[in-house]
């Protein structure tokens, strides 16, 4: 049975995700919006995780994890891994845990998956110092 390429449907960054029984996973510490706000720069993050939501695809892949600064530079890119999603599957989560993350800057940032080294859709993550009242 041929491979069918899986749609990206969401992307959720956050500090942690747990595995639990039942085929449950838990996600801590969820940027919302995939904004992500700093006291200063350079910032670096021990860990961050990136979870992609796929649907409608079967199959197996090999897949890394890029992440693009502002620029277009490459600030991370994950070791490949395989992804096997049955053909009865109608979703599935893929989690990439990325440590240590340096954010060089401010603005905005691409997460891309990478499947069967052909890239898919990429999607921004906001890197952003907010200043506190009374601060300069």
């Amino acid at each position: 049975m041929p491979n069918v390429r899986p749609r990206l449907v969401e992307l959720i960054v956050c500090d942690d995700v747990r595995r639990e029984v039942d085929n449950k996973s838990s996600w801590i510490g969820v940027y919302p919006g995939r904004v992500i706000i700093v006291d200063k720069f350079p910032a670096t993050f021990p860990k961050l995780c990136f979870v992609y939501l796929l649907a409608e695809g079967y199959g197996t892949f090999a897949v890394r994890h890029r992440l693009l600064g502002p620029e277009g530079e490459e600030v991370f890119i994950s070791e490949e891994g395989e992804l096997r999603i049955p053909s009865e599957q109608l979703s599935v989560s893929l989690s990439i845990t990325c440590a240590p993350v340096r954010f060089e800057s401010q603005g905005t940032y691409l997460a891309q998956l990478v499947m069967d080294d052909a890239p898919d859709s990429a999607l921004e993550i906001g890197i952003y110092v907010v200043q506190q009242p009374g601060e300069q």
